[in-house]
């Protein structure tokens, strides 16, 4: 019989079974180092991307049923999104974010009323700043805007009829409406959802079909294979929902968006769901609905308009997703994001509303999506710049006879002269 030699290599030394203590080392080491790793991403996403709000006494009351998100009158504070700058954020006595106070119209100023959600109620540089301006520069008269948009359900096409009385009162020349496709969406809205569903359908959307209180069945094996399925569903929507509720989610997002070009940006995007609804070629039956919703009010804000004697003008203003589309040399199969505003266009014109088209001055602007915060979706100060010198240029050109351009705008080099 031969001895092992106790120097001996290869095959049989590979054979070597590891301790048993390093079955349960290991795994544990690799489980670390990935909680290591995604903790570490966490703490740098949460320094990046901070946000800030000092609205202790709430300007902007979100639990009112009766009349959805409004302004609190008086309210100051200074708010930071996770990719935006501080701004401070002031409401007036009349509830409504400007820097001043409503006052009886001066003779030979042309007064603004605009009306709509966050985008258009804005960030730190929005409409409500820069239009007043431009439309002075190119019409040659004193244009003064008060912008009455309030964020989120407060801006809704069913919330601005409820309470347009309240722009109507300040005599306005216009109303200036502002839609996005999410006015559009959630135009019967006048609160969210959400906030009348059971806390744990919140965290567990599987659980929204039943009714609360009620228990899952239990017998057999066919209820045990049952919870079990539940049991998997909750625990994939608890990991889903920490993901998307942390910081390496929103900064893995804002930096792949914007190292994207518009083609790859496009692509990315999922336009088989919401936004396929509103770019599709052929309107879906959940556009259709959104648009007979939407003209109901238009026809409600139209009538107290009319009755007071004053015009109202509305303009759609695209989002990231919309706008990327909009510009591109061609569309994919069976979009074109041309159809809803032509839609749009009938349902304003038809009751008797100015419709303001901008959609076809994005087709000349590359990488549009770069006006838009990643992450977030709203309009950045470039996305704002942009969208406001369209409008300037759109309410101009006679679309809106006491706003036609008078004066030549000159180059800002000129100007200076």
């Amino acid at each position: 019989m031969t001895p092992s030699n106790p120097n001996e290599t290869g095959d049989d030394a590979s054979k070597a079974e590891l301790p048993r203590h390093d079955w349960v080392l290991l795994p544990m080491l690799g489980l670390l180092t990935i909680f290591s790793l995604a903790g570490s991403t966490e703490v740098i996403a949460r320094l990046m991307f901070t946000d800030l709000s000092t609205d202790k006494e709430g300007c902007i009351v979100r639990n009112d049923s009766s009349t959805g998100w409004r302004g609190n009158p008086n309210c100051v504070s200074l708010e930071k999104g996770y990719e935006s700058e501080p701004t401070e954020i002031r409401i007036n006595s009349d509830g409504f974010r400007n820097d001043f106070e409503f006052a009886p119209k001066q003779p030979g100023t042309y007064r603004i009323v605009m009306v709509g959600s966050s985008a258009a109620m804005g960030n730190s540089v929005r409409v409500a700043t820069l239009l007043p301006a431009e439309l002075s520069e190119k019409t040659g008269r004193r244009v003064e805007l008060y912008n009455e948009a309030i964020e989120g359900w407060g801006g809704t096409p069913r919330n601005i009829a409820f309470r347009f009385s309240k722009a109507l009162s300040v005599q306005p020349d216009l109303v200036l409406w502002i839609l996005t496709p999410w006015d559009i969406r959630n135009a019967a809205g006048m609160m969210p959802h959400d906030e009348i569903l059971p806390d744990e359908t919140l965290l567990y959307p599987d659980r929204k079909d039943r009714a609360p209180g009620t228990q899952m069945a239990s017998s057999g094996n066919g209820g045990i294979l049952t919870v079990a399925v539940h049991a998997l569903s909750s625990i994939r929507g608890f990991v889903s929902d920490a993901w998307h509720n942390s910081r390496s989610d929103l900064m893995l997002v804002h930096f792949m968006v914007e190292l994207e070009s518009q083609n790859q940006f496009v692509k990315s995007q999922n336009l088989s769901r919401q936004d396929a609804q509103y770019l599709g070629a052929e309107p879906s039956e959940k556009r259709l609905q959104h648009l007979q919703e939407l003209d109901s009010y238009v026809a409600e804000i139209h009538q107290q308009a009319s009755d007071a004697g004053v015009p109202v003008a509305a303009v759609f203003w695209p989002n990231a997703t919309y706008a990327a589309v909009l510009s591109q040399a061609e569309w994919p199969a069976g979009i074109d994001p041309f159809s809803l505003d032509n839609e749009l266009r009938s349902v304003f014109v038809n009751r008797g509303v100015i419709y303001i088209d901008v959609l076809p001055d994005y087709r000349n602007i590359l990488n549009p999506q770069a006006g838009y915060l990643p992450y977030d979706g709203h309009p950045n100060a470039d996305g704002n710049v942009t969208f406001s010198g369209m409008l300037a240029k759109e309410l101009t050109n006679g679309a809106v006879p006491e706003l036609k351009a008078t004066v030549q705008s000159l180059p800002p080099q000129q100007r200076e002269r």
